[in-house]
């Protein structure tokens, strides 16, 4: 089972990382805002990132009203996030989690 937890924290600047028996990825979080993203070369390096940012996001949208990204990714559009300038942001009641599961769900 994948995991992501908060592994360091200073000065406003944390490092969440993605755990399943190796690292898988990490992300710098400053404040509100998703500094900067890596993924170690793993199968399904996707996945993993989905699961990451999904859950990195969803904690920010916890600890604060607006949650934004210092960079221009699509990915973040599929959360409800819209470009400004030289990033992204989005309230973090409007933020989404749609699922990408299709059938599979449906029962």
């Amino acid at each position: 089972m994948i995991t992501v937890k908060k592994v360091f924290e200073k000065d406003g600047t944390a490092v969440y990382q993605a755990y399943e028996q190796q690292i898988l990825g990490e992300v710098v979080v400053k404040g509100n805002t998703i500094v900067r993203e890596q993924l170690a070369p793993v199968k399904k390096a996707q996945s993993c990132r989905d699961f990451m940012l999904r859950s990195v996001v969803f904690l920010l949208t916890q600890q604060f009203d607006e949650v934004a990204v210092s960079y221009v990714d699509p990915y973040f559009k599929t959360l409800g996030f819209a470009e400004t300038d030289g990033g992204m942001r989005q309230k973090s009641q409007l933020i989404v989690f749609p699922s990408q599961c299709g059938e599979r769900c449906a029962k």
